[in-house]
């Protein structure tokens, strides 16, 4: 479980934006793998009060982005957020 995190940046308006979020490395105890929760539910997380070790259930949005490198080659990357999360009690 990462902090959380805020990034400023230019959006696609020129306007000044605030990115916010916080990482998580999730495993089953076979599988792990990064996620995150982005924005005003990143903040709204920090309620729930987790700590690392806890079991969680969780809702994931799985993307592939592509994006080309310099020298034009076509890359991909997996983007997971976590669009919902919860103590396992």
């Amino acid at each position: 479980m990462m902090p959380l995190s805020e990034r400023s940046y230019t959006n696609q308006q020129g306007q000044p934006a605030t990115f916010t979020s916080q990482g998580f490395v999730l495993t089953d105890g076979v599988n792990t793998f990064f996620a995150e929760t982005t924005g005003n539910y990143a903040k709204a997380v920090i309620a729930l009060k987790l700590e690392v070790g806890m079991t969680v259930n969780v809702q994931l949005v799985v993307e592939a982005r592509k994006w080309q490198t310099q020298q034009g080659e076509d890359c991909y990357e997996n983007r997971v957020t976590i669009t919902n999360i919860a103590r396992w009690e």
